[in-house]
């Protein structure tokens, strides 16, 4: 049973303690205010699921806790009850999105089925917005794009990984879609139909980051002014994403390795040991053996950790995924925004190809989306690039003769246009030869020439 909190505000006492016994028999907790003003600021003190309130009382109405609830908690639930309902308080609660109204006198049983149905449409609401939430996920571990050889490998070891319960360890630089494999392990997998759960350890200091994965008791430092559960907890049977590992502290990381070598943890302030069983992915742009070695990172956590080891190729090691990479960041932002699909010239893929991408996909993605926006049809280089992009392709360009510029440029446009026109026939070799207006035999050559 799920353990709702509910917010009683009446200003009758007999009143307030009869709804209290009957939540509390229901197995949810309850916290009493007299007033609107009172429950107003435990509101915004706390998270209520529920919030059962009188419409008439002194100082703020029920109709003003209404509607502070709707615009600062809006998954809180509202239930008004008066002895007093008119038209108007109805027609007015309703446009404030009011969940439910009991009229005075009610019976226990009204009051029992006016919570139980308020709640249940509450849970069926949750579970088709984890829905929703899974199906993003689905489609943006779908953005696994590529066919390059270092990145073929990737995508033919998490056929495998996926179906195994192993710790996994992802290495690679920012922006090589570590997260994504994350999420395309975990929708592949045993677990796919349970929670998937992200933190970025990088962006919390030690007390913050324990509060957030571990959970913690009420009273445990200043702050806390109720029971929190962790990460951990909530992800229980799915999967959690520890993201930049690398960042922790080596007292962190002592807490992190008893959970993963006993599958329990105390939240902070509590003496109690929690069992949660959950599978564990993490992920660092740091080089962990580095880290070991200068005793910034403990090796048994380590080896806990790397159980199977994924290498993320960066990049420019993976330049023949460029041009695929900028149809699908092209098509994707173009539906965003509502504007045409651009093409981009062979001479601009010249450009792109020789660039190190430091920023890797993350770059070229913000590259792309920025010429879709600034650019409706076809995309030049100056439409795509910054300066500081510009200035890495003419340190790159120093090297090469105008000769060999040509000659290469030549080839990366040839490339592109039989990568093309192979896209947009299914790979149909003989409607892309009549295509390209080449013969089959030609174009098995090239196919191969090109490693396509």
């Amino acid at each position: 049973m799920e353990k709702y909190r509910v917010l009683i505000v009446e200003d009758e006492s007999e009143m307030r303690l009869i709804i209290k016994m009957i939540v509390n028999s229901l197995g949810y907790e309850a916290d009493l205010c007299k007033n609107g003003n009172e429950a107003i600021k435990a509101i915004k003190s706390n998270y209520y699921d529920l919030v059962i309130t009188d419409i008439r009382m002194e100082g703020k109405s029920g109709l003003e806790v209404l509607k502070y609830a709707k615009q600062n908690s809006p998954y809180t639930l509202v239930i008004l009850i008066t002895g007093f309902a008119t038209v108007d308080n109805v027609v007015q609660a309703l446009k404030m999105g009011v969940d439910d109204y009991l009229q005075k006198p009610f019976s226990h049983e009204e009051l029992v089925f006016t919570i139980e149905k308020a709640l249940k449409q509450k849970k069926i609401e949750e579970e088709n917005a984890f829905l929703r939430e899974k199906i993003e996920l689905i489609q943006e571990a779908n953005q696994l794009i590529g066919k390059s050889p270092a990145f073929e490998n990737i995508i033919n070891s998490l056929k495998i990984i996926s179906q195994n319960e192993g710790t996994v360890l992802i290495m690679g630089e920012s922006g090589t879609g570590k997260d994504l494999v994350a999420r395309a392990i975990h929708n592949a997998g045993k677990r796919r139909d349970e929670k998937f759960i992200a933190i970025n350890c990088g962006s919390l200091n030690d007390q913050l980051l324990s509060s957030e994965l571990f959970g913690h008791e009420k009273g445990a430092f200043t702050g806390a002014v109720t029971t929190k559960k962790g990460l951990i907890e909530v992800a229980n049977g799915g999967t959690l994403l520890l993201d930049e590992i690398g960042e922790t502290s080596l007292t962190f990381q002592i807490l992190l390795l008893r959970y993963l070598q006993e599958k329990t943890f105390r939240r902070v302030g509590g003496t109690s040991d929690l069992s949660s069983d959950v599978r564990v992915i993490a992920a660092t742009n740091k080089n962990l053996n580095v880290e070991t070695r200068e005793g910034r990172f403990r090796s048994d956590l380590f080896y806990r950790l790397n159980v199977i080891p994924i290498i993320m190729p960066p990049l420019r090691e993976r330049k023949e995924d460029i041009p695929l990479l900028v149809q699908t960041f092209a098509l994707k932002y173009s539906r965003k925004y509502n504007l045409p699909c651009p093409k981009f010239s062979a001479s601009t893929y010249s450009v792109l190809s020789r660039h190190d991408w430091p920023g890797n996909i993350r770059e070229l993605e913000n590259i792309v989306e920025h010429a879709v926006i600034m650019q409706k049809n076809e995309i030049t280089i100056n439409g795509v690039t910054t300066p500081h992009f510009m200035e890495s392709v003419k340190k790159s360009d120093k090297a090469l003769s105008l000769k060999e510029m040509i000659e290469q440029i030549t080839r990366e446009a040839e490339r592109f246009y039989l990568e093309q026109t192979l896209f947009e026939t299914d790979g149909h070799r003989g409607k892309a030869a009549e295509i390209l207006g080449i013969s089959r035999r030609n174009l098995q050559y090239k196919i191969k020439r090109y490693n396509l």
